[in-house]
């Protein structure tokens, strides 16, 4: 099972150290913002057992930058639902010129393969 941090939450460097060290467990980090981006990125680049949440994640071409990035299968859907709607990072991600098989894994394929439960 992933373990699931906020990106308020953490020190960048401090969780950096953490999880480099632990390359077993994998490890979402959730509710990135924009403003999380500048250390973000690069956290994303040299740990493969990272994994992002994209339910804050609102930039221009974010989801291809991720993708470009770190590719799809470490990038999985959130709305912050109930206290948020689903609906806008829902239409964003239908209207950013995904495939239907990226589209896919990022809605419900990546989280059930990181659950074990494909």
């Amino acid at each position: 099972i992933p373990l699931w941090i906020i990106a308020d939450q953490v020190d960048p460097v401090t969780f950096y150290d953490t999880i480099k060290v632990h390359p077993n467990i994998t490890v979402v980090l959730s509710e990135v913002h924009y403003s999380h981006y500048a250390w973000v990125m690069p956290l994303l680049r040299s740990l493969p057992n990272l994994c992002i949440e994209i339910s804050r994640f609102f930039i221009t071409d974010g989801i291809s930058r991720l993708i470009d990035t770190i590719g799809e299968k470490r990038i999985l859907y959130g709305s912050r639902f109930p206290d948020s709607s689903m609906n806008p990072q829902l239409y964003h991600l239908h209207h950013c010129g995904l495939s239907e098989s990226s589209l896919t894994a990022i809605c419900s394929g990546n989280l059930n393969r990181l659950l074990n439960m494909e």
